[in-house]
């Protein structure tokens, strides 16, 4: 429901308050490596930064086909933590750009994967030369509930149970509670 969502993003945000979110950085790919990974059409890239992100949880797992969590009353709740993915692209317009022309940094931009992608479409040509072009950062991460990791909990509740379908919009409140 829309007092879900909500409440959902009030709790994410208290959990915010209570606990600040922790960046990990996994991987950077620049220079050489960049080059090996993405070939001839890297000279549009700087740099590919690969991570995770611990933030709060308002499902009750971290696993498709999850329902949010629920206090006594009903109410969307806080359920500790959760460790998710990201991707985050800083194209070579970004890095080239002076202080002068950009003295307070590049914008960054939240990148949305379609239906059943995931946080992997950023790092394609098109996205990457949209970003250069647009002189703009972006991060991606995977869309809980309408990812990759999601198709087979959907498939199952369609040639199932038809009425759990909608349920995916539970780990849905998630994503965006991770953003």
């Amino acid at each position: 429901t829309l007092g879900d969502i909500f409440d959902a993003g009030a709790a994410g945000l208290a959990g915010i308050a209570a606990t600040k979110p922790v960046v990990h950085v996994d991987t950077v790919l620049e220079g050489a490596d960049l080059a090996t990974a993405l070939g001839a059409d890297a000279a549009n890239t700087f740099r590919i930064v690969r991570g995770t992100i611990t933030g709060p949880r308002v499902v009750d797992s971290d696993d498709p086909g999850a329902l949010l969590a629920r206090d006594a009353s009903g109410k969307v709740a806080l359920n500790g933590t959760t460790t998710f993915p990201f991707t985050l692209v800083i194209p070579s317009s970004v890095a080239s750009a002076s202080a002068s022309s950009a003295p307070n940094g590049a914008p960054v931009v939240c990148y949305g994967h379609g239906f059943f992608g995931d946080k992997k479409e950023l790092e394609g040509a098109a996205p990457r030369a949209i970003m250069d072009h647009a002189g703009v950062v972006a991060i991606a991460i995977d869309w809980q509930g309408m990812s990759v990791d999601d198709i087979s909990t959907v498939i199952t509740d369609l040639g199932g149970d038809v009425s759990q379908t909608a349920l995916l919009g539970d780990r849905v409140m998630q994503a965006m509670v991770n953003w």
